[in-house]
């Protein structure tokens, strides 16, 4: 071990737990010391529980102790154990689960403490509190699987739904169970993957994990061990012991900051009691407290048997009996480090002092910020190298700085062994911005370590009943379902089943969509509550549209290409920044970029750097880092002496950006300042003389700041905010700035990835669709309007320090709303917001909720787009079954936008007769947590939003003509076309044999997943795309049935002919026919390899089209002859 980190300042400390102290106090341990001084303890070869005061204390102890663990940590001396046990992520009693990945992170904790007591643990109080399943019962629950082994599918369907899995179509989270054919799959909460296994009989063939966003599998495995699945509230077997019944006697209980525990453990009582009564009202079977819960005493009681470690930053209660240690720990300001604003090359003086006599230790968060210090030390003339525990640190003085990837809150320095922890943080002159790391993430939905992207799928896998769909030659009807036919294509021939996609049009007509035909169908999106004229079979009006709608297109392309060859030819200024600056401004950003918002900066930075005038649009969620991205470029523009000037569409977006901006270029010599209304108008008119000298560098403002007293020493660059929400006017002067200067667009409303692609030639787009990492689901929840759980809702939110959104879209009775929740809800700080209040009331209601003066908002749906609020965490939406699903979505997209937990309530009043329609709306609203139908659907919806804003909003008429995909497909073409790319008419062959091909119902029983594989088959372009789709087949369902492998045959022999251009391939009563497109480019080689490879079997029809005699009517017979016959034509290609 290294002695630099073997401080025998804790010695005394260690000396008392050795000798038998009941009761150990320390004080002086600051920030991040605490954990530090707990690794040294565990690597004495103690072990212990720390009990923190929440759970966002907790998991950032469980960060900071494992950093430490490891950091000397060498293959002859490993880091001890260390477990982590969260609470639950909802209140006691409240009437939904916990995260699925939060309960597997739990029942795993507690079956390593089986297996090994004297691991180190670190929980909250909550989950201290919190009775837990007993140990007998848990072992119970626990067996191993192994390949090979004698076991039957049934009986062991039966032992995990015992053990709480829960029965659904596909395995995704842990607890999770499906099974189809032969085939089990489940998700163990021990487990990182979930797994599939697979049976021969009551044998056991084979174990493998898989991914559970593809469904692939992903390995074979030998054996795997199974658990609980899930904690059930109502079985008293899972509730029986204290959490303290699975540790060693000899475990410690430490509590971290002893009067914070208590204080939320007393809240958390509070909160049990009223959750119980609460619950009592709804159900009076729900268990008892005393079945759940430990009573606060206990926490003393579990303490008297064993040594109690308490930390205290400070020592202020005496207690009797307790042995006491107070250490001399330093915190970096002592050193004239961490403060705000602080430049670097301030911090880079101090850090070459301190490493002439100190050990000096900086931890960064990832390898893009590991890179950024290393550029920015070596600039600075700071020797660095990496932290390494093998080699340990250099014998001699000064030393060069050490770096290392970890995580930390808070640095620190010991003077006795002259030891320095320094976080990013502190050298960048910000606060530390540490949140709980999910931990269990990964494991969820997407699979481990997959990003949390938001891409809306196009997809047939959510198509029901009565949905609408296009089809490309008879316009847009209705889906009625699949449907099973017999069919005979000759009279003497043989019956065979397939499936077709039964389709409704005017006049109830019918149309059987044959599965080679899918292709044709699309389903139709248009905006939400605009219901589509369904087209009548056989008519013109189709074709008609489709003909407009194409005019409108290429009208409007054209305008973009012109606008787009017009810049071409302006003459910009090329930025050039000294990298050490923007390497200096990067590293300062308080939080972690998404690969996506990396990729944008890069892309705005990179046209910044060109001789031409940028126009860049950056499109991403709320909270998913566009105005980052802004500022990195006005931090360039800044550094060469450019002006900014950022225009957004509010008053209280102009202050909130001021703000952010003012926070984030303290460290450097910029001036930010703002126009609006919060300024008098001798400020204004100071700002205004400013600009005009060049004395502010940023300005941010409305509109106001495109009138004609604003003029600029030396613009460079413009940010707009939101475009669309401009009025013509505005938007006409802001197109007359696009051929002047750096322009960078940012957008909220989601675009497309096809109209992304379509218009990829046309205009430059930034697309951040990648969630920040500790961006947690929205949980949604449906209810009626009950003053329990309305109270229970925003006395949750209140209780942790957080505000509520109430929306209730009625004005001529909000204030009857507001009375009956102040009576509900005394505790709350009520302000009422909506659309018909004078502009300047409405910004200080605003202003104030911001300011937390409030901290409810009743409000209407003023709120849809507006402020950033990143403490107001719960939503609930009165009456939410009359507003549209993306209504209800960009609503929702309120919340939710820092690592808490952010809840929506959907309430509805009770004996309300709900619509169909709405009764939908609330049931997809539900799925919004993942990506649902739903999620889809409103994510559509505001899709084709995002493209009217982007094209124009005259396009919405042509959109919901011929509905979303196929407009999309049509700009594509017509870009493509106008460009002088060449399109070829698309060749779709048709092939009819006389056998059964298609997926049966018990291989593939859902619905859904069948017509989804039914939609992805017919869109393959390679065989081998069938190739894996058939393998994929038989990972996911089993062994191939006949039917399913004669549609894989047929499919692979249509994309064969495709590539061939081959229209139509018939099985006949005594031959095989072939007929060709006019396109087809068959020469007379291919011809003479033909006669060479079938001789007198052969028989050329016309110009295009040959037959070939049958010999033997068996399938694998005419597949192989067709196969060779399409394989000979193949080799003139080539």
């Amino acid at each position: 071990m290294i002695y630099q980190l073997q401080s025998s300042l804790f010695s005394p400390v260690f000396e008392a737990i050795t000798e038998g102290e009941r009761k150990i106090k320390t004080s002086g341990l600051w920030g991040s010391s605490e954990a530090f001084f707990l690794s040294r303890l565990a690597r004495e070869g103690r072990t212990f529980c720390v009990v923190a005061p929440s759970y966002a204390q907790a998991d950032r102890f469980y960060r900071e102790l494992r950093f430490f663990l490891e950091l000397d940590a060498t293959p002859e001396h490993p880091a001890p154990e260390l477990l982590f046990f969260p609470p639950w992520d909802i209140l006691p009693y409240e009437p939904s689960t916990p995260r699925p990945d939060w309960i597997a992170q739990r029942l795993a904790t507690l079956h390593r403490l089986t297996e090994h007591p004297e691991a180190l643990l670190v929980t909250s109080i909550e989950a201290f509190l919190q009775k837990v399943v007993s140990k007998p019962f848990l072992q119970e629950r626990t067996f191993t699987l192994h390949t090979g082994e004698t076991l039957s599918k049934e009986a062991l369907i039966e032992r995990l739904y015992q053990g709480g899995y829960e029965v659904v179509g596909s395995v995704t989270q842990p607890g999770e169970l499906a099974f189809r054919g032969g085939i089990a799959d489940l998700f163990p909460p021990t487990s990182p993957h979930p797994i599939r296994i697979e049976f021969f009989g009551d044998q056991i063939e084979s174990i493998r994990t898989f991914d559970p966003e593809s469904q692939k599998s992903i390995a074979p495995i030998d054996g795997v061990q199974v658990i609980l699945g899930r904690e059930n509230l109502f079985d008293p077997n899972f509730y029986r012991i204290p959490l303290t019944d699975y540790l060693s006697p000899h475990t410690l209980l430490t509590l971290d900051e002893p009067d914070e525990v208590i204080q939320k453990g007393k809240r958390f009582a509070e909160e049990v009691e009223e959750g119980a009564l609460f619950a009592a009202r709804r159900n009076p079977k729900y268990p008892k407290v005393d079945e759940l819960y430990l009573p606060l005493a206990f926490l003393a009681e579990a303490g008297s048997g064993r040594t109690g470690l308490d930390l205290e930053s400070l020592s202020l209660r005496p207690e009797r009996g307790a042995k006491r240690f107070a250490f001399d720990i330093r915190s970096l300001p002592s050193l004239g480090l961490g403060r705000p604003g602080q430049p670097f090359s301030e911090v880079a003086g101090t850090l070459d002092i301190l490493r002439r006599d100190h050990l000096v230790l900086v931890t960064v968060r990832n390898e893009t910020q590991l890179a950024r210090f290393k550029h920015l030390f070596s600039d600075h003339d700071l020797p660095w190298t990496m932290w390494n525990p093998e080699e340990g640190p250099a014998a001699t003085f000064p030393a060069p700085i050490y770096l290392t990837i970890g995580s930390i809150t808070e640095g620190f320095s010991i003077p006795e062994t002259k030891v320095a922890f320094l976080t990013e943080e502190a050298l960048t002159g910000r606060a530390s911005t540490a949140t709980p790391a999910r931990r269990a993430a990964s494991r969820g939905k997407g699979g481990k370590g997959k990003e949390a992207k938001t891409g809306f799928l196009s997809s047939f896998e959510d198509l029901k009943p009565l949905d609408y769909v296009v089809h490309l030659d008879h316009g847009i009807g209705r889906y009625i379902g699949l449907k099973r036919l017999s069919i005979r294509q000759q009279e003497r021939a043989p019956a065979y089943d397939s499936d077709f996609l039964v389709l409704e049009y005017a006049g109830k007509d019918k149309v059987y969509v044959p599965l080679n035909s899918l292709h044709l169908v699309q389903r139709y999106t248009g905006l939400e509550g605009h219901p589509p004229r369904v087209d009548s079979l056989g008519g013109t009006q189709w074709a008609k549209t489709k003909a407009r709608v194409e005019g409108e297109i290429k009208q409007m392309t054209e305008e973009l290409l012109q606008l787009y060859a017009e810049r071409e030819v302006v003459q910009g200024h090329p930025f050039a920044t000294p990298p050490s600056l923007s390497e200096e401004f990067a590293a300062a950003f308080e939080y972690e970029e998404t690969p996506d918002q990396l990729r944008a900066i890069e892309e705005v930075l990179a046209d910044m750097e060109r001789a031409k005038p940028m126009d860049r649009l950056v499109c991403g969620d709320v909270g998913y880092g566009k105005t980052e991205v802004a500022m990195r470029a006005a931090f360039e523009a800044v550094m060469d002496n450019k002006q900014v000037a950022v225009i957004v569409p509010t008053t209280l977006l102009a202050q909130q950006h001021f703000q952010t901006f003012t926070k984030r270029f303290a460290p450097f010599p910029v001036r930010v300042e703002v126009l609006s209304r919060f300024r008098s108008r001798k400020e204004q008119k100071a700002i205004v003389g400013d600009v005009q000298s060049g004395a502010v560098d940023i300005l941010i403002g409305t509109h106001r700041l495109l009138q004609k007293d604003i003029q600029f020493r030396d613009l460079g660059l413009v940010v707009i905010d939101e475009e669309h929400r401009f009025g013509v006017r505005h938007k006409e002067k802001l197109k007359q700035l696009r051929k002047q200067v750096d322009v960078l667009t940012l957008t909220a409303t989601p675009i497309p990835r096809t109209l992304q692609m379509a218009l990829a030639q046309v205009r430059d787009l930034s697309v951040i669709e990648t969630a920040p990492a500790d961006r947690l689901a929205i949980r949604t929840i449906l209810a009626p309007f009950d003053p329990t759980i309305i109270r229970e809702a925003i006395f949750r939110e209140l209780v942790r320090g957080g505000q509520v959104f109430f929306v209730h879209n009625r004005v001529h009775n909000i204030e009857q709303i507001g009375k009956f929740l102040s009576e509900l809800v005394p505790e709350a700080r009520i302000g009422v917001a909506h659309g018909q209040m004078r502009e300047q009331m409405l910004e200080e209601v605003m202003l104030k909720f911001q300011a937390k003066e409030y901290n409810l908002l009743l409000t209407t749906t003023i709120i849809e787009s507006g402020i950033d609020i990143p403490s107001a965490n719960t939503m609930i939406i009165n009456d939410a079954d009359r507003f549209g699903l993306a209504e209800l979505y960009q609503l929702r997209g309120r919340v939710g936008r820092s690592g808490e937990q952010a809840y929506a309530y959907l309430l509805v009043r009770e004996g309300r007769i709900l619509t169909e329609e709405a009764r939908q709306r609330l049931q997809a609203i539900q799925e919004f947590t993942e990506l649902g139908s739903g999620f889809r659907i409103a994510a559509r919806d505001l899709e084709i939003r995002g493209s009217g804003n982007l094209l124009g909003q005259e396009q919405s008429g042509q959109i919901a003509a011929v509905g979303f995909e196929l407009y999309l497909k049509m700009i594509e073409d017509a870009v493509r076309q106008l460009r002088g790319t060449p399109i070829a008419k698309e060749v779709e062959p048709t092939l009819q044999f006389q056998l059964s091909a298609f997926i049966p119902d018990p291989y593939i029983p859902d619905t859904y997943q069948r017509l989804s594989i039914y939609k992805r088959l017919s869109s393959c372009e390679e065989t081998e795309e069938i190739d894996a789709l058939r393998a994929e087949l038989e990972d996911r369902y089993g062994p191939i049935p006949a039917p399913v492998g004669h549609l894989l045959q047929i499919l692979q022999l249509k994309v064969m002919a495709k590539a061939l251009r081959i229209l139509k391939i018939e099985e006949r009563e005594r031959t095989l026919s072939f007929v060709f497109d006019e396109s087809a480019q068959v020469t007379e080689n291919d011809l003479l390899r033909l006669l060479n490879a079938f001789k007198d079997r052969i028989h050329f029809t016309s110009h295009f089209s040959f037959e070939i005699r049958i010999q033997n009517r068996g399938w694998e017979d005419l597949f192989l002859d067709v196969a060779h016959c399409l394989s000979t034509l193949q080799k003139g290609k080539q």
